[in-house]
């Protein structure tokens, strides 16, 4: 095999830390502390993209043509403030916030006001995409703009294939598959890629790596109940804090959130504090009535019951209050959903206007859609209820029941 030498005038500032030339072996630059190489093929590993300004590592297809991203303001635009930013931009509700969104002097803006505040809406475009579009604008949607979705299983070997003739080490390429691939067609994958003379072949299978986020968004999406385990990190973006008052003691509560739920769209814990003491020892004991019923709803929804009492069992040496908690964030984090945690916790012997209970319901309520049917519960008049503005509301004699 021939090598040629690689021209490193582009690379004054690289440190080579160990070069390797035989007629045999290709021969790697590594740059210190870093784990970056460039091969005297051509062809880069590793994460040398960063340092070479290329689209992605190795041979990797493009994944996405174009995206976007919100990135926090330091500082203000001219003549855009808190206060004038709610009439000049459209307001989106989501299910337990609100946004604005508009365009200022040629720019997109979002504005979420209690989480990461004023945010510029900044395209992400692939590199070699942007450069069609400045150069051959007419060819944007040609054959041969494509990403990695757009490819058959054959392509990426086949690709991995012509280039692995020219190295005699391992090429960056991953070969994606989709979720339903069948386990026998996955194993003629790698005996082909074998036959091919592959050194190193991956696969991703979508969905066998998701993020807990993803996990529970997709669950989201099709109304599904997670009932495997899920864990959770143990970094969480907190939400609002609901200060109360209720039983003569002062409560905290709020949602946390998965770091990647930038929009805050999914709650998976419920977090109560107090720093009162409890006096008595039926202190709150309408919390533990709330607990078991959420206890039944996991059970009921078909949640694993070893994590449903592994739940109890830590509930043990809980106060009230965290016990409800606890059992709630059971419930968020297994995607059920809020408005059948919301019935569960309503019509609770021995509950009033002055309980604590009423107030997580009230704080649950808030961040639930209007319009979502209450399954379960009923008018006295009996008629079906419905959220409306976090209240309970009639659909036939239209009173309004709050908490």
């Amino acid at each position: 095999m021939d090598y040629k030498k690689i021209d490193l005038s582009d690379f004054e500032e690289i440190e080579v830390v160990s070069i390797t030339i035989s007629k045999k072996d290709t021969y790697d630059i590594e740059v210190e502390n870093a784990h970056h190489y460039i091969l005297n093929n051509g062809i880069v590993s590793h994460n040398s993209s960063i340092i070479c300004e290329n689209v992605s590592n190795g041979i990797e297809p493009v994944y996405a043509l174009e995206q976007e991203r919100k990135v926090v303001c330091k500082d203000w635009p001219a003549g855009l403030t808190s206060d004038n930013i709610k009439t000049l931009f459209k307001a989106h509700k989501e299910k337990d916030y609100k946004y604005w969104q508009g365009e200022y002097e040629r720019c997109k803006y979002y504005y979420e006001p209690h989480n990461r505040g004023l945010c510029e809406v900044v395209p992400l475009r692939d590199y070699g995409y942007q450069w069609i579009l400045d150069n051959y604008p007419d060819m944007k949607k040609s054959s041969f703009v494509i990403t990695t979705k757009d490819l058959e299983i054959e392509d990426h070997l086949n690709m991995q294939e012509a280039v692995q003739k020219h190295i005699n080490q391992s090429v960056s390429k991953t070969v994606n598959l989709p979720g339903n691939y069948p386990f026998s067609k996955y194993k003629d994958l790698y005996m082909s890629a074998w036959k091919k003379e592959l050194i190193g072949f991956t696969t991703y299978r979508e969905g066998s790596m998701e993020s807990v986020l993803s996990d529970i968004d997709k669950a989201e999406d099709s109304k599904e109940i997670i009932k495997r385990d899920i864990k959770l990190p143990k970094v969480f973006v907190n939400g609002p804090t609901s200060i109360i008052k209720k039983e003569g003691k002062k409560f905290y509560i709020h949602f946390s959130y998965l770091p990647d739920d930038a929009d805050r769209k999914l709650p998976v814990c419920m977090w109560i504090y107090t720093n009162a003491k409890y006096q008595e020892k039926d202190d709150l004991k309408i919390c533990n009535k709330a607990a078991r019923e959420l206890a039944k709803l996991a059970y009921n929804c078909g949640i694993d019951e070893k994590i449903i009492e592994d739940s109890l069992n830590k509930a043990k040496e809980d106060h009230p209050h965290n016990r409800l908690g606890r059992m709630i964030s059971l419930n968020l984090r297994h995607n059920v959903p809020r408005e059948k945690i919301l019935v569960n916790i309503t019509g609770i012997e021995g509950d009033s206007v002055s309980s604590l209970l009423t107030a997580v319901r009230k704080f649950i309520g808030e961040t639930i859609s209007d319009g979502t049917v209450l399954e379960g519960l009923k008018c006295t008049c009996g008629g079906a209820l419905y959220m409306e503005s976090g209240c309970k509301r009639c659909v036939e004699c239209k009173t309004q029941f709050c908490g």
